[in-house]
């Protein structure tokens, strides 16, 4: 059964429906301009998409601006890895 916990009022600034690598990724960012969040998740443990598709950054396919965000993004997400302690 999975388990939730609050603050005590209740109140958050940002609700993250589905604690997939989209949901984590919001809730990290909203944590990093601190609101405060809540994720909502159905499972116990990750059985949806992101636990099936994750695993794959492309950058090199961009150019421009796309290029741009696709680098700064990659930066982010070796950051991410190395607080969270696995290899990307």
């Amino acid at each position: 059964m999975p388990t939730h916990t609050t603050t005590p009022d209740g109140a958050a600034d940002l609700v993250v429906v589905g604690a997939g690598i989209v949901g984590l990724a919001h809730a990290v960012e909203g944590l990093a301009r601190g609101l405060k969040v809540h994720v909502i998740e159905r499972d116990e443990r990750a059985v949806g998409a992101s636990i099936r598709n994750f695993g794959h950054i492309c950058a090199t396919a961009q150019s421009g601006q796309a290029l741009a965000y696709a680098l700064a993004a990659r930066e982010h997400w070796l950051t991410l890895a190395a607080k969270a302690g696995f290899g990307l």
